[in-house]
């Protein structure tokens, strides 16, 4: 008989590494913030770590490889904490630690964190780290990203410190106070890809020596600077071995050049380019004259820039390469469009709120053969639009039918807040490009066209909300198989909600019909049950059918809704019992449980801080999450859109005719961050499963 002894073996499907688990629950005792960690139980051994929040295994050895330890301690004002790194040194197969926004001060053993040689990942901003920082992380021969944003680094950097991270691709050190110096700092870095310097205190004239060898540098930000002029060496744009440099972003915004102006001198090496990024930023308006040189230039962005000087569009280049132009909050006059008409590779134009006042000549857009998005809301045209827009009459006018008729390839029409009037007319022709319509803020009135679904078949998100429609929803709407975002409010409707809408929009996650009439008792006009079929609509994410005239009782099929997020059913006339199935989504990312996102949540961070990954707003069409979707909170309505969209739940079925007691099973709903059953006639204690939320 042979007798095997595998101490501390895992096998696959069974709970995490004790040694993980101990190591664990020492950590905690440090981390005087828990409420993140509750699930991180000492005593009972059965609890699987792998499963706890913040905490990511590995799914073939079962070790810990992950830590999201952001937020996880208190900060008071003065405090200053000085971890013991020797805490993480049993996690040998850690991959990723994010510790920031700790208020950590520095190390106490400080070779605890050399100890992980699998470290690829470390984000360290949000803390009060100096300059003695980069030697303790010299021996991280295996990281890749580093993030020190927000820290108390400055002045100087020691080479020597920085040359041992010779794997490193992504470096953040925005939001300290750095110098000019840190460029050459940085040169040993080889292969670095993306580097930040956001907001810090490079000054004056800056030359951006050192960057030339860094020969895989694709992404640069020196943003947010007191810049006056740059000087870029000509091995900027040929490395060494005669090929090109591969920088191809780059952001100058905020910047503050001398005398108000940046010469095209400046930036005339810079030709690989391809993002340029110069918003807030004082210039010259014959800066675009020396993007001609940049062949490779598809993207520019010159959003609430401060423009001085003439420029004839004879000195204009024709931008070959250039797909789109950002120049929103810019102040510009009528004769811009003269300037655009040699971009004949545009595909995205944006100006809005630029002041643009008059009539749109007949040159300049009439060139732009490729354009697929225009966005000029919030400006005061008036009159005719070009013939080769299909004779659009003024934004002062009626809806744009004639646009999408010439313009069949057309993907993306946003209207939103003009004075645009009239009833919403279709094209003749069913349009199979357009994927995103958006006219809400206007004065449009009457019925929406019966045939808007096999005309408009291709939609994704469609917004006509906040205008005067009335009538009924049209039932076609249901032929719109790709819809994933349908906004009807704040207008006129009434009638049912049609069925065939859970027949066809089975990608339906957005469903807003609130507030239809803002006249007398106000609200809206739908009437009826929530119908049963409500559970055909099951990627539905977000409910809102506040301040209509609903009545019945709850269907069971809510319950089915098992990604629903938000459900606003309040001001109603619903009665029977608050339904103790409710299942509202608990798909967040492991990462972060956002526990406060109020409208002052974007308030508490300091300013020019990277937001948490789930703050970030994307740039491009609209999506589900890029949608606005208001909802209240202790009587105040707080607006929810982009990322952080996606960590907000609620739950309102106020001011209805609800009875019976709270079911105890909404303690189970631990991930809800707002509950309001107030205004009911529900009667009964308020069960004490309650006090599992953290609602606000």
């Amino acid at each position: 008989m042979m007798l095997v002894y595998l101490e501390g073996c895992w096998c696959e499907g069974e709970r995490c590494w004790e040694e993980d688990r101990i190591a664990l629950l020492q950590l905690k005792p440090f981390l005087n913030s828990t409420y993140y960690l509750q699930d991180w139980v000492e005593g009972d051994e059965k609890s699987d770590c792998c499963q706890w929040k913040r905490v990511e295994c590995n799914s073939t050895t079962g070790k810990v490889i992950k830590l999201w330890l952001s937020y996880v301690r208190k900060v008071e004002l003065g405090d200053q904490w000085y971890l013991n790194t020797s805490l993480f040194s049993p996690f040998q197969e850690l991959q990723w630690l994010d510790l920031s926004w700790n208020g950590i001060s520095g190390w106490v053993q400080s070779k605890g964190l050399q100890k992980l040689p699998r470290l690829e990942v470390l984000d360290l901003g949000g803390n009060f780290l100096n300059n003695s920082i980069f030697s303790s992380l010299s021996g991280l021969t295996s990281l890749k990203t580093l993030n020190l944003y927000r820290n108390r680094l400055n002045g100087t950097v020691i080479v020597q410190d920085l040359q041992k991270l010779s794997r490193l691709e992504v470096l953040d050190l925005s939001g300290n106070f750095l110098d000019n110096s840190i460029l050459s700092s940085l040169a040993g870095l080889t292969s670095l890809k993306t580097l930040h310097l956001f907001h810090n205190r490079l000054n004056g004239t800056v030359i951006v020596q050192g960057v030339e060898s860094l020969r895989n540098l694709a992404e640069l930000d020196l943003s947010g600077n007191q810049i006056g002029k740059f000087v870029f060496p000509k091995a900027l744009c040929y490395s060494h071995w005669g090929h090109s440099h591969p920088l191809k972003k780059l952001d100058l915004s905020y910047s503050n050049f001398r005398r108000g102006t940046m010469t095209a001198q400046e930036l005339k090496n810079l030709t690989n380019v391809e993002d340029l990024i110069l918003d807030y930023s004082s210039l010259h308006i014959t800066i675009l004259q020396s993007f001609g040189a940049f062949t490779s230039l598809k993207r520019l962005s010159m959003k609430n820039c401060k423009l001085s000087g003439i420029l004839h569009n004879q000195g204009v280049p024709n931008f070959k390469n250039l797909k789109s132009l950002f120049m929103d909050g810019t102040a510009l006059n009528i004769s811009f469009f003269q300037i655009i008409k040699p971009m004949a590779s545009l595909e995205i134009l944006s100006l809005a709120s630029c002041g643009l006042t008059g009539t749109l000549p007949n040159q300049g857009l009439c060139k732009l053969k490729q354009l697929k998005e225009l966005y000029m809301n919030n400006n005061e045209l008036r009159g005719t639009l070009p013939w080769c827009l299909a004779n659009l009459t003024s934004l002062q006018g009626e809806f744009p039918n004639w646009l999408l008729e010439n313009n069949t390839k057309l993907e993306t029409l946003l209207l939103v807040n003009n004075s645009l009037s009239g009833p919403f007319q279709l094209p003749i022709h069913p349009h199979q490009h357009l994927t995103n319509l958006d006219i809400s803020v206007n004065s449009f009135y009457g019925h929406i066209p019966m045939e808007i679904g096999p005309k408009l078949p291709r939609l994704i998100s469609l917004n006509i909300s906040r205008n005067a429609f009335n009538g009924s929803i049209p039932s076609s709407i249901g032929d719109m198989n790709s819809l994933e975002s349908l906004d009807f409010s704040d207008s006129y409707f009434s009638g049912e909600i049609p069925e065939k809408l859970a027949m066809g929009c089975f990608s339906l996650r957005l469903l807003a019909l609130s507030n239809n009439s803002l006249e007398d008792l106000g609200f809206n006009f739908f009437t009826g049950n929530l119908p049963n079929w409500i559970d055909r609509l099951s990627l539905l994410r977000y409910l809102i059918l506040a301040n209509n005239n609903l009545e019945g009782e709850l269907p069971l099929q809510l319950c089915e809704l098992d990604q629903l997020r938000i459900m606003d059913l309040s001001h109603n006339n619903f009665t029977g019992f608050i339904l103790p199935c409710l299942n509202m989504s608990e798909r967040y990312n492991k990462g972060y449980d956002a526990a406060t996102l109020t409208s002052g949540f974007l308030d508490q961070v300091p300013a020019y801080s990277p937001l948490p990954a789930f703050a970030y707003s994307q740039i491009g069409p609209p999506s589900i999450e890029e949608e606005t979707i208001d909802f209240t909170t202790k009587n105040r309505t707080y607006s929810y859109s982009g990322r952080i969209l996606m960590y907000m739940s609620g739950i309102d079925l106020s001011s209805n005719k609800l009875i019976g007691e709270i079911p105890h099973q909404i303690g189970n709903l631990t991930m809800l961050h707002s509950l309001n059953f107030s205004h009911n006639n529900l009667t009964g204690p308020i069960p004490s499963e309650i006090s599992n939320l953290k609602v606000n």
